[in-house]
């Protein structure tokens, strides 16, 4: 398929510059109050008790990260006091970016307009209901529970609640461009021909007449490059009658030579379409669009061509919401991330999983960022008629109302939509008419993208189920991707690779895409022996460099999206962060991880880059590796798209090495205290560097020999990583076998009710400190610490892994623990019991913290030697800590 028309910016709302039509944003003087009004009925003005905010505002900025509980579903009512004036001839409209999940706004006490879809905005006409003179009373009622019959009904993020985008209030002419019953502004930008040598641009669109009587109209188009010079000129005729509406189409002389629009250029020319009266040429309504020359195809052998240059479609999705906002975003902080992933290196973003912020796509189209945007139909779908119509209505929406962006490429109208079919308590029966149904929706979807814009790609993203293609799903849109996380979830990265050529050859004709693959990452956990689902930002980078390797040597790959560029509110998810998917190459915040920039690395070519892979791991505790050392040797990674890097350590060369696909190790003897670490390379005659601090914490090799050395030691059991307790600022290191003079366990392994994973990933009661508590060693014999004699607190930690369990349908490999039984045990530390019969599941409860803290005195050179007598079931331990007191 070769798609050819003329990429443009839709500014919905740009301030024209006639008069005759005003668009302010309203954010500021809003009250707010959650939950519906006492007397059920609609505010009309400034009640008692209400919270002054500004937007954009959620109500669920806080309580959607509380780790017991559940983020506020319900209603909440925002109400602003207009104090403008209007004259007989404005016509006044509000819109409303979005409004999460459902909406109904009412103006002076009186319903105005609703809207059901939480991520396209709508207009409403106030103009009949306002007072001339004023102050006139705007009340929104937003409801974010969830509707059967609104998508989504469900999914992997979490529905924040309010107005969580910007509001503007417009005033145009009785003549006036129309909004759409979509939410679109009435005009729509193609190109008949664009290619190199010339491009035409057509304006299509709809005026209303409002102003009571006939008139002759001009509609008048002017587009001008980016230096302001006017390239082409034309105009269209209408005979406007008196309450009605009216279309237009014009189509522009050929432009010769154009600026094409790339993400390595992406130019930017300027469309401005006016209303003119005929006679007078006096301007009734104006709009001005950025637009971009170019066209695309894809090819089911070798992938995507923009401007019949091939271009690997490289990049993350991303989702909107941010750390402390939820979802309610300022402007700056969407086109931030747009930023972020321009500079990463990325061409390629997918909108996850719902139409965003036009902010967002007005910095793609500055920026030259591809867009694959889509409505949220994720996981599942309700097979009534009413949830058709409501998705075929938000998708209608996202399309007109984004179709003039220059950025997006692609629509999409599925996400894992039989995600949770297995989990349904149906019939097979049933089953089997549901996944009917959704073949219905998708080619019902599909019918409708293709009608509203047949100039774009169409796609959907599956999960690794055949059940899409047995059901013939593959065959509906232009384009398939597929979600894949073998090497996470379960399997092995060779697989993805195996997955991906049975698909090219089975469907040779389908053109594809990996939509989704990632592995999660929490900063506060490391290791040196990284393993499947370990969190650890070292088993992130192995499953990334895989999984690029993988995508970058098979043309018939169109493209791949990491998921994903940031982490996000998930809310049912638990794992080592509650209700956060930590996915991202960058956390909550947007601090970039280690991850970032081996992506940087890869995909950037225009410029040197050089990155010392230690950010996500800056302070570090560890013994040397054999006795007498005053060292220990770490490999540290150094990113880089040179040839070759050296490093440098305090000061001194440690050597130089060849970059092997992204990255060189060295050997680093790390010493106690800061370690300076500066690299730096060379490309094309370029020089990088890059430099970053390593502290170091020393543990004594033998702590029968240094009295002085040791203070305290934390042992993460059952584990293999290092973890840091950011409450405490205190590293809890790997688990070990007992060495003589030295620590470690004695006997027992560590829990794995899924063999392919470390610990367990529910969430643990009363703590913040999930990781330390997921993992842990089970039938195990004792510990033994060989420290001096002396006084010394002893801290054991225990969470009962067993019990209640419900599994996370996105957990693609999640199989829960079942109860095994009465868990019963004594521990004795140094012959003496300290805990007698202790019954986790009785006392604590499954899946919560106890602790219990003793001080003991080591004596005669015993050291201390924990003991863990078993009476029924098997004895576990999940952390301990040992300080030395006096």
């Amino acid at each position: 398929m070769r798609i050819t028309f003329i990429w443009f910016l839709s500014l919905l709302f740009c301030l024209p510059v006639c008069a005759q039509r005003t668009a302010v944003k309203v954010n500021d003087a809003w009250l707010f109050r959650k939950g519906d009004t006492l007397n059920k009925q609609v505010p009309t003005g400034q009640e008692e008790g209400w919270e002054k905010v500004t937007l954009p505002h959620s109500w669920n900025q806080t309580d959607a990260f509380v780790p017991t509980g559940a983020p506020y579903k319900g209603i909440g009512w925002y109400q602003k006091r207009l104090l403008d004036t209007f004259t007989p001839s404005d016509k006044v409209f509000l819109f409303l970016e979005g409004a999460l999940l459902s909406a109904e706004v009412y103006v002076n006490g009186k319903l105005a307009g609703t809207h059901e879809g939480g991520y396209t905005g709508f207009a409403v006409p106030l103009t009949s209901f306002l007072r001339k003179d004023g102050p006139n009373v705007i009340s929104v009622k937003v409801d974010n529970s969830a509707k059967a019959h609104i998508a989504p009904i469900s999914g992997d993020f979490t529905l924040y609640g309010g107005l969580y985008r910007d509001v503007w209030l417009i005033k145009t002419s009785d003549i006036h461009f129309a909004f759409t019953s979509y939410g679109a502004n009435g005009v729509f930008v193609q190109t008949p021909q664009v290619s190199a040598q010339r491009a035409t641009v057509q304006v299509k669109g709809t005026l209303t007449n409002e102003s009571g009587r006939d008139r002759k109209l001009e509609i008048a188009h002017s587009v001008k490059d980016a230096q302001g010079k006017e390239v082409a000129a034309f105009t269209s005729k209408v005979q406007s009658k008196a309450g009605q509406s009216h279309s237009f189409s014009a189509v522009s002389k050929a432009i010769p030579t154009p600026h094409l629009w790339s993400p390595d250029s992406p130019y930017l020319y300027r469309v401005t379409t006016s209303i003119k009266d005929a006679r007078t040429k006096e301007v009734l309504d104006e709009i001005t669009h950025p637009v971009g020359f170019r066209w695309f195809s894809v090819s089911p052998d070798s992938g995507f061509f923009l401007n019949d240059q091939h271009l690997k479609l490289t990049g993350a999705s991303r989702h909107q919401d941010w750390e402390g906002l939820a979802s309610a975003l300022p402007d700056e902080l969407h086109a931030h991330d747009a930023r972020l992933l321009k500079e990463l290196g990325a061409n390629f973003v997918r909108l996850a999983h719902y139409p965003q912020d036009p902010a967002l796509l007005e910095a793609c189209d500055r920026l030259g960022l591809l867009v694959w945007m889509e409505v949220p139909t994720v996981n599942e779908i309700n097979p009534s008629q009413a949830f058709a119509e409501n998705t075929s209505t938000q998708l209608r929406e996202m399309i007109q109302q984004h179709y003039n962006h220059p950025s997006i490429v692609m629509w999409g109208y599925m996400n894992e939509v039989l995600l949770r079919l297995g989990s349904l308590k149906v019939s097979d029966t049933e089953k089997e008419q549901i996944i009917q149904k959704t073949v219905q929706l998708a080619r019902q979807l599909e019918k409708v993208a293709r009608a509203e814009d047949p100039t774009r790609l169409t796609t959907v993203a599956f999960h690794g189920s055949d059940l899409y293609t047995i059901h013939g799903l593959q065959h509906i849109s232009y384009l398939v991707g597929w979600n894949l996380y073998q090497g996470w979830y379960g399997g092995k990265f060779s697989e993805v690779g195996t997955f991906l050529d049975k698909q090219h050859q089975a469907y040779p004709k389908i053109p594809l895409l990996v939509s989704e693959y990632g592995a999660g990452s929490d900063l506060r956990i490391n290791t040196l022996q990284p393993e499947q689902f370990d969190f650890s930002p070292q088993w992130q980078f192995l499953y990334a460099q895989s999984y690029l390797k993988t995508i970058q040597t098979r043309p018939y790959v169109a493209g791949s999206l990491a998921w994903i560029l940031a982490d996000f509110g998930s809310e049912g998810r638990q794992e080592t962060m509650p209700r956060l998917n930590n996915k991202g190459l960058v956390t909550f915040n947007r601090t970039k991880k280690d991850i970032f920039y081996f992506y940087k690395v890869t995909l950037r070519i225009d410029s040197a880059v050089v990155h010392v892979a230690t950010q996500d791991w800056p302070l570090r505790r560890m013994a040397p590796q054999k006795a007498g050392d005053s060292f220990v040797i770490n490999p540290i990674n150094v990113y880089s798209n040179c040839a070759e890097v050296e490093l440098f350590l305090n000061g001194k060369s440690l050597g130089r090495k060849q970059v092997q696909e992204t990255v060189a190790t060295f050997d680093v003897p790390l010493v106690p205290g800061k370690n300076n670490l500066r690299a730096i390379g060379e490309r094309q005659g370029v020089p990088a560097e890059d430099f970053k601090t390593v502290e170091m914490q020393l543990q004594p090799y033998q702590l029968n020999q240094d009295a002085a050395a040791f203070v305290e030691i934390g042992v993460n059991c059952g584990s293999n990583a290092w973890y840091f307790h950011p409450e405490k600022q205190f590293i809890y290191e790997p688990d070990q076998p007992y060495r003589s003079g030295s620590w470690g366990y004695v006997g027992g392994e560590p829990y794995r009710p899924n063999k392919s994973r470390p610990g367990i990933q529910s969430n643990i009661a009363g703590t913040t400190q999930n990781p330390l508590y997921q993992t842990l060693r089970q039938n195990l014999e004792g510990y033994r610490f060989d420290v001096v004699d002396g006084l010394y607190e002893v801290e054991l930690s225990f969470a009962e892994p067993e019990g209640s369990h419900s599994s996370l349908v996105y957990d693609l490999g999640s199989a829960a623990a079942a109860a095994s039984g009465k868990r019963v045990f004594q521990v004795l530390l140094n012959q003496k019991k300290i805990i007698n019969e202790l019954d986790l599941a009785r006392q604590a409860g499954p899946k919560t913290l106890l602790q219990r803290t003793f001080q003991v005195k080591a004596q005669k050179g015993q050291g201390l030697h924990l003991q863990f007598e078993k009476i029924s079931g098997q004895p576990i331990l999940n952390a301990i800590k040992v300080k030395r007191v006096q």
